[in-house]
């Protein structure tokens, strides 16, 4: 079974796959509210499939990081899903397209001289 199949399970109320993704969640992928306080973040965005699973997570997350730390950033899954890195990379390209095209020099017309 994979992740997803896991979560989609528990939301139909599959009670094996919700003790399976509570009884593993703070033990493997939740280590990162731990390195929370030393990055001090205000918030934390959950992206990918963690992100899509936010509804059965959340609660998981915010146990764990009530468990380790005083401190509460706000968390938040990402809008963009399974798609952030590709968005974000071009996002990043564009944006090194951009500063070299404008460090050429003058623009006339749309087109750096």
């Amino acid at each position: 079974m994979t992740a997803l199949a896991v979560f989609d399970a528990a939301r139909d109320g599959d009670a094996a796959a919700q003790a399976s993704w509570t009884r593993s969640a703070p033990g493997s992928g939740w280590r990162s509210p731990r390195s929370w306080p030393v990055l001090d973040p205000s918030l934390v965005i959950l992206g990918g499939g963690i992100g899509r699973s936010a509804d059965l997570l959340l609660p998981s997350i915010r146990r764990e990081l009530e468990a380790v730390s005083p401190f509460r950033p706000r968390i938040e899954a990402s809008p963009l899903g399974e798609e952030a890195e590709l968005i974000g990379a071009v996002a990043f390209a564009l944006e090194a397209a951009r500063e070299r095209l404008f460090a050429r020099g003058e623009v006339r017309g749309g087109i750096a001289v």
